[in-house]
């Protein structure tokens, strides 16, 4: 059995681990996938599962941008600048399946099983420690800022399991990982700068600081030149790929 092999079968018992976190969060949505929206309909449920739905259709079936519309305050039409790409496309074969509705529900599951396996991730990078790491992923994944926006059901919020996967990659490469680990950090922070701007540069700065504070006051941290192009490689890779939403946003 090959060492790759080896790896992904170690995650198997926590990755089954945070997919029941992620049913009992969500439950009884998974009782009724087709039918009941995870959410509080009196809030932005329909609001956002609209946006799930106008990605697919636009993207997919008109073929125009996402982020303009003339269908709704017409006939002036709108500017949709908070749209959830991320989500939004990662629901659409989840629509052609089975519905909006059953996309939604899938794609809340998703972020909460992301939310604690990514966070499982960077914790056991920093301290080793597997049981710590699986509580810390409970407690972020069921934090009451992603609680709420689940009741709220603003989709772009619910984003959250990026942020720690996008630090887990960034830590690995601060203690000598290889170029692999720079390239994920380059795709994982447009991920989360395209999921959610705030959430975006929230990661950025914190990894700012870091680097800041490495280099002038820390001579341990590791910050050396070989990971300064690294990290220059991440950053590149991060522009490239969140130049087409923020060029659609300009225009």
């Amino acid at each position: 059995m090959g060492a790759p092999l080896r790896g992904i079968i170690v995650y198997i018992p926590i990755i089954a681990i945070f997919v029941l976190f992620a049913i009992f969060i969500t439950y009884p949505g998974v009782l009724n996938m087709n039918e009941t929206a995870i959410g509080n309909e009196h809030n932005d449920l329909w609001y956002h599962m609209w946006g799930l739905w106008w990605l697919k259709h636009s993207l997919f079936e008109e073929r125009i941008s996402p982020f303009k519309t003339d269908i709704i305050n017409y006939p002036a039409g709108a500017s949709l600048y908070i749209i959830d790409m991320v989500m939004g496309l990662a629901s659409v074969a989840f629509q052609y399946a089975g519905g909006i509705i059953f996309a939604h529900n899938a794609a809340v599951m998703f972020q909460v099983f992301l939310a604690g396996f990514g966070t499982y991730l960077f914790l056991r990078h920093l301290t080793g420690r597997g049981p710590l790491a699986v509580l810390g992923g409970f407690l972020f994944a069921a934090c009451p800022h992603f609680l709420s926006e689940m009741e709220n059901c603003i989709t772009e919020t619910l984003n959250t399991g990026f942020i720690p996967l996008t630090l887990y990659f960034y830590f690995r490469l601060i203690d000598g990982g290889r170029r692999s680990d720079a390239v994920l950090l380059g795709i994982f922070l447009a991920i989360t700068t395209t999921a959610n701007w705030y959430y975006g540069a929230g990661v950025l700065f914190t990894m700012l600081f870091h680097l800041f504070y490495g280099y002038f006051f820390d001579p341990d941290a590791g910050v050396s030149r070989s990971l300064i192009l690294r990290l220059a490689a991440a950053a590149l890779i991060f522009a490239v790929m969140i130049a087409p939403t923020a060029y659609m946003l300009k225009v």
